[in-house]
């Protein structure tokens, strides 16, 4: 592969995963490793926020995440007491690597929260 097509392709990747700056191009949590809350499925607002997040089942233990426009899909982990999501952009396109991200969750009854882990 050329060394400019490369660098294009995990660009874009980083552009359309979100903000983290810690990404993976293979998954973080291999699917064994990978364990299901039934609480984190639903619809999640943030106050004074008008976006929606959108997390629903997919596979037995994996997750689909829409928000806005754009669909993700997650696995969810632990690590020691901690919950994490490896989140994956799901669109592709030829000038596109599927990059991993990793999310930190605290999911306390009916509140949601969660940022990107940063390699910072």
């Amino acid at each position: 592969m050329r060394p400019i097509l490369a660098v294009l392709m995990i660009a874009g990747a980083v552009v359309t995963t979100g903000c983290s700056s810690l990404l993976s191009l293979q998954p973080v949590v291999t699917e064994q490793e990978t364990t299901f809350e039934p609480a984190l499925v639903g619809a999640w607002s943030s106050e004074g926020d008008d976006d929606l997040f959108v997390i629903r089942q997919t596979k037995d233990r994996q997750y689909r995440i829409r928000y806005g426009p754009a669909d993700f899909d997650g696995r969810l982990f632990r690590a020691g007491n901690a919950w994490f999501l490896d989140v994956t952009h799901k669109e592709e396109s030829a000038l596109q690597v599927p990059a991993h991200a990793v999310v930190r969750l605290w999911l306390e009854g009916d509140t949601l929260r969660w940022t990107f882990i940063e390699s910072d």
